[in-house]
């Protein structure tokens, strides 16, 4: 696992858009410098009145594996609602990288399979690998359109804020299978109940108590993981590496 994880760490980078006060991974996909992460990693999206509302960021900036920092642009559709849908941007930067990922569809994937992600959790400056295996295939409806259902691996391995956009490998072949996103919260009574009595106008909490338990309940999960297949950013007009 030791040569393995080092191998493809420098697939790995970091995302900072300073405009928007964000921070998240991606991974190259191409030796042209093209880069694939999270579309809320680089965007400000907001759902007004049913209709959703984004921009995305004019200052984004990549860290590569030996501390450069270099400027990005966006090449995935930015007028299109699909990376929005599909939580995905495909960016490129004037660098040819070392090292680049290739992809493994969603439907080569097998339940059980050893993966790995990578990335930079907590506000990490050096990449951090986690392991596990892929614990399930699903469709799970998109966070922004639940009109919209997104082919989605289920692992345990485990995915912080900060993964989001970083890639999810297979050990056995490493190829990238998907990209580490949000969670969907836990959804049950208990977590209903509480969140709705933190919404109500009449309960008396200062801002820490307020600050702690809206964590909590945001950010509970049941031990399992997500990540966007890989396959719905390849059909992007933008893939014609």
């Amino acid at each position: 696992m030791k040569n393995l994880s080092d191998d493809l760490i420098q697939c790995t980078v970091r995302i900072l858009c300073g405009d928007l006060s964000k921070t998240g991974s991606g991974f190259f996909i191409s030796p042209e410098g093209h880069i694939v992460t999270n579309c809320h990693v680089v965007t400000d999206v907001k759902i007004v009145n049913g209709a959703i509302q984004y921009d995305y960021s004019s200052n984004i900036m990549i860290q590569l594996g030996n501390q450069e920092v270099v400027k990005a642009t966006i090449e995935s559709d930015t007028n299109s609602d699909r990376p929005i849908i599909c939580d995905y941007a495909i960016l490129r930067i004037n660098h040819a990288p070392s090292y680049w990922l290739d992809t493994k569809s969603f439907d080569e994937i097998c339940v059980g399979e050893e993966v790995i992600s990578i990335g930079f959790p907590h506000d990490f400056t050096m990449p951090v690998v986690t392991n596990g295996i892929v614990s399930q295939k699903a469709k799970y409806p998109s966070h922004v359109n639940s009109l919209h259902s997104l082919n989605t691996i289920i692992t345990n391995t485990r995915i912080s804020h900060g993964n989001s956009g970083g890639p999810l490998i297979t050990v056995a072949d490493k190829r990238v299978v998907g990209i580490c996103t949000l969670n969907h919260e836990l959804q049950d009574a208990i977590f209903q109940r509480l969140y709705q009595y933190l919404k109500m106008p009449g309960v008396q909490l200062d801002r820490v108590q307020f600050d702690l338990l809206e964590s909590v309940v945001k950010y509970t999960n049941i031990g399992l993981f997500h990540a966007i297949s890989i396959d719905h950013v390849r059909t992007d007009r933008a893939w014609s590496f």
